[in-house]
């Protein structure tokens, strides 16, 4: 049939430029003799300035978000290493806990020890002590003549004492580790 198209700057008769599309088609009479030439020129400046800022627009929108992608992906970054900062600091945290807590039944379990065996010291070797004293008092006490009355008295009032002492020491071991005494030893016994 004919056809050119082309595009490209043009000058007007005042001399500004414009953007044209020209499309140039051979006439022909119905034999196929060329009779000459149709030229159609447009003025497709506005729609190359549309594309073009279409085009601009696209770019700066696409280094946006590369940028917005590098950001995004520096962030995440920075979260996901807070996250396993956290969980690390969690996990030390648990394991001072655990740590810490061993460490408190420890010493409540030292300290049951120790109130166990000053319980036990006062009871058998103090408890001990008063009963030899109390013993040695009675001993003495069946030994004095009805005469030595003030001797009797005092011998009564140093046995009333010792059985205070007993009574005292017997709560107080009591008072430390009461189990304790009440498993390992028989009711009664001093």
């Amino acid at each position: 049939m004919g056809q050119s198209q082309d595009e490209s700057w043009r000058i007007r008769k005042d001399g500004s430029r414009f953007w044209a599309s020209v499309v140039i088609t051979a006439l022909r009479d119905p034999r196929g003799n060329l009779l000459g030439f149709a030229k159609l020129t447009r003025d497709t400046t506005e729609k190359r300035e549309k594309e073009n800022a279409l085009t601009k627009a696209k770019e700066l929108l696409e280094l946006r978000v590369e940028q917005r992608t590098a950001v995004l992906t520096r962030v995440n970054h920075e979260l996901r290493t807070e996250i396993a900062d956290r969980e690390r600091a969690e996990q030390q945290l648990k394991t001072s806990l655990d740590q810490l807590r061993a460490l408190a039944a420890r010493l409540q379990s030292v300290r049951e020890e120790e109130r166990t065996s000053i319980s036990r010291e006062i009871h058998d070797e103090l408890g001990q002590a008063c009963t030899a004293i109390k013993m040695d008092l009675a001993l003495i006490g069946r030994r004095l003549t009805k005469r030595q009355t003030q001797l009797r008295a005092k011998i009564d009032s140093a046995m009333r004492l010792v059985d205070s002492m007993i009574v005292t020491l017997r709560r107080i071991a009591s008072e430390l580790r009461p189990r304790t005494l009440g498993r390992s030893r028989p009711a009664g016994r001093t």
